[in-house]
C-alpha cells in the first residue's frame, strides 16, 4: 500500500515537507536534509501541519484505526496528544490557531491539542 503524501507547510526553520514513511513522519528541508524524525506507532494515512506561535505542529490518522488522531509539536518526537474520534477521518486540517478540523461522513470535529493538555 502507498504511503500518505507529504505535506508542505512553514515552520520555524523555512518551508519544510512533512513525510510519512511506514516508521515514522519525516520533516524535512527543500533541500532534502531531514530536520526531525516523528515516532508514529503504526503507519499513517492523512496528515496536516501548521506553525502555531512559532512551532510547526503535526497531526496525522493511523491507516489501520482512521478513527485516532495523534498531534505533534516537533521540538518533541513523541506525539503529545491523542484524540479518540467517533468515526474514521476523512480528512484533516489544522488551522493556524492550533485548531485541528476533523471530517467524517457525519460530522466535523475540532480539537485544541496545542497549549495544555
Amino acid at each position: 500500500m502507498p504511503t500518505a503524501a507529504g505535506t508542505l507547510v512553514p515552520s520555524p526553520d523555512g518551508l519544510v515537507l512533512v513525510c510519512p514513511t511506514p516508521d515514522d513522519l519525516g520533516v524535512h528541508g527543500l533541500d532534502g536534509a531531514r530536520i526531525a524524525s516523528l515516532s508514529v506507532p503504526a503507519p499513517v494515512d492523512q496528515t496536516a501541519a501548521a506553525l502555531v506561535d512559532g512551532h510547526l505542529l503535526v497531526a496525522a490518522v493511523l491507516r489501520d484505526a482512521p478513527d485516532t488522531l495523534f498531534a505533534w509539536n516537533t521540538a518533541a518526537p513523541a506525539p503529545s496528544h491523542r484524540v479518540k474520534l467517533p468515526a474514521p477521518a476523512n480528512d484533516l486540517a489544522l488551522a493556524p490557531d492550533g485548531t485541528l478540523l476533523a471530517a467524517t461522513d457525519t460530522a466535523l470535529y475540532t480539537a485544541r491539542p496545542h497549549g495544555n493538555r
